[in-house]
């Protein structure tokens, strides 16, 4: 601590009265407030550290290109956007546990002279007696000011407690900065809470409604999403306590929880309502009744590493009743970015998927690399190169096919990354390939929204784009006039006629349909796809389904063209007889 306030009784924020700590800009050494007695923040008042970390162009989350030429977001909790250009983004770092520092500065863009964002500052709280939020801790970091002004990464808070209490009117947020113009944005920084797991489960409101916010802006001032977008901030839990079966209120906004241990957790049912999250890597979620989300709820499963692909999912939901996602909600499955792990969904009744909302795992699939080994498909080290999957990439050295089309499991293959030096720029990043969604249901799957799997674009300037991922539905009906979509992501680039800067290939979509829960999974526990017959389309489902490639921004796609990838609806010859 570069400050100390020692105060041996209890600390009272009254309204309109606030707390401002200052870390310093650039060495980062931040202040510690020691609170003997309990601490009251009211409502309209608080301890205010937005912008007050380092400045920018400092801190461990500052990605230094060598050249003030930017532009990237500030990591923290999560890491930053890419750079316009391709320039890398600043890396996360801290622990989630102890978030003692504070947010970075994002690098400079000397080419338009901007101003980069400043990052959040630190609120560091070790209170002896009980904590009562109705009030505000921010620790946000700032915008870029100018053109290409990366945004600064969100700040941390620490709070040690013998108990903790509040009121929806509570909050606690280290929200990263938003980018401007082609500048990346922030990303969230940390926030951990420390109370005595014992005292918590014995108050009468033992989960107060206080809300958590470390939310990373996902586009700039003009709209524009890197191929690398920041990453949201963490929020340390001592034990899944404030796991309950329903989470709303913003409750969670925009986190990743980090709970010590957590791999499994099980509810009678779950209803999400207004609040987004990320789950603890790995972890295996499991619902006895049903699952509801609504009012713009959303979570991310996030699959571990396995060491082989026996057990193929890295992470699973299982429901044992009906799962609805209704309008403006959302699944998104992340796979595993270097490893073949994917998310798992089952379902044992009925699976409702409403129009507006849905299963999203675009760009959720393997991560290019610099020696871009990463999927089956990968493109060669060049700009030139698309990601392949279902078909083949574009460009000319494109990653090629593999897997199958009645059983698409993997995720896509990401493009091409090329060190592309000159100039300002130092990176052509290609595009991720997009995930994979695995869902089988054991009654009706009915998709009226969208489930997605596409391949996410090369970076500004001349990166080529990954492939689509993939999507594997089955239940014994399949209905809806929805969207199922797994194509090749978009190449970016400056472009000329002869440019080949291209597209990713299309992935991979399966539905089968008409077939027992217990059949389905009989046949994923051996692979088997014997006796299963292939038709183009199937009458119950009337909606879209997609495996082609988006074209590239301003370039040649025809020179060396992507593939379309593989779609089909798969069944057995034989008589299924359901009782309602």
């Amino acid at each position: 601590a570069g400050a100390t306030a020692n105060i041996g009784g209890g600390l009272l924020i009254h309204g309109d009265s606030w707390i401002m700590p200052y870390a310093e800009p650039t060495n980062g050494a931040t202040v510690k407030i020691n609170v003997g007695g309990d601490l009251l923040v009211a409502v309209g008042g608080g301890i205010d550290a937005d912008r007050r970390g380092y400045t920018r162009g400092y801190g461990p989350g500052c990605a230094r290109t060598g050249r003030s030429d930017g532009g990237n977001g500030a990591g923290y909790g999560g890491h930053g956007g890419m750079g316009f250009g391709g320039k890398l983004w600043g890396p996360s770092y801290g622990s989630a546990e102890w978030p003692v520092e504070a947010g970075s500065g994002a690098w400079l863009y000397a080419g338009g002279g901007s101003y980069a964002g400043r990052g959040g500052g630190s609120i560091r709280l070790h209170v002896a007696g009980g904590a009562a939020i109705h009030g505000t801790l921010t620790a946000k970091g700032s915008p870029g000011l100018s053109t290409h002004g990366g945004g600064g990464s969100g700040g941390g808070i620490l709070l040690e407690c013998g108990t903790l209490q509040g009121s929806n009117s509570g909050l606690l947020t280290v929200e990263g900065g938003k980018g401007n113009y082609g500048g990346s944005c922030g990303g969230g920084g940390r926030i951990a809470i420390h109370y005595n797991p014992a005292a918590q489960a014995a108050l009468a409101i033992p989960v107060p409604p206080i809300r958590f916010s470390a939310y990373a802006y996902p586009w700039t001032t003009t709209g524009y999403y890197a191929t690398i977008n920041a990453r949201e901030g963490t929020l340390w839990l001592p034990d899944s306590l404030f796991l309950t079966e329903i989470m709303d209120q913003q409750r969670f906004w925009h986190v990743q929880l980090a709970i010590p241990g957590l791999s499994v957790w099980s509810t009678p049912s779950l209803k999400l309502d207004n609040c987004v999250l990320t789950w603890p890597e790995g972890l295996t979620l499991t619902v006895a009744n049903d699952v509801v989300m609504t009012n713009d709820a959303a979570f991310t499963l996030a699959a571990a590493a396995t060491n082989d692909l026996s057990p193929r999912y890295g992470a699973q939901l299982n429901v044992g009743r009906d799962l609805r996602i209704l309008t403006n909600c959302w699944i998104f499955p992340q796979a595993h970015p270097t490893n073949a792990s994917i998310v798992g969904i089952r379902v044992g009744r009925d699976a409702t998927l409403a129009a507006g909302g849905g299963i999203d795992a675009n760009g959720r699939g393997y991560h290019a690399a610099p020696d871009n080994k990463l999927g089956p498909g990968a493109g060669k080290s060049t700009y030139y190169s698309g990601g392949g999957y279902g078909g083949k990439g574009g460009g000319t050295s494109p990653g090629g096919t593999y897997g199958r089309p009645e059983l698409p499991l993997e995720p896509g293959s990401p493009a091409g990354w090329n060190g592309y030096g000159g100039g300002i720029y130092h990176y052509s990043v290609g595009g991720l390939g997009g995930g994979a969604v695995h869902l089988r249901a054991g009654g009706q799957l009915r998709v009226d929204g969208l489930v997605t799997a596409d391949g996410w674009f090369g970076s500004y300037y001349r990166g080529s784009a990954g492939s689509g991922g993939s999507i594997f539905l089955a239940a014994p009906r399949v209905t809806g006039g929805g969207r199922l979509s797994a194509r090749g992501g978009r190449g970016s680039g400056e472009g000329t006629a002869t440019t080949i800067i291209s597209s990713g290939g299309g992935g991979r979509i399966a539905v089968w349909h008409h077939l027992a829960l217990g059949e389905i999974e009989t046949r994923l526990a051996t692979s088997s796809v014997a006796g299963l017959n292939d038709s183009p389309t199937y009458p119950s489902f009337t909606g879209e389904v997609d495996v082609g490639w988006i074209p590239s921004t301003g370039v040649n796609d025809t020179l060396n063209p992507p593939e379309n990838g593989s779609k089909g609806f798969y069944t057995k010859a034989s008589t299924l007889v359901i009782l309602r």
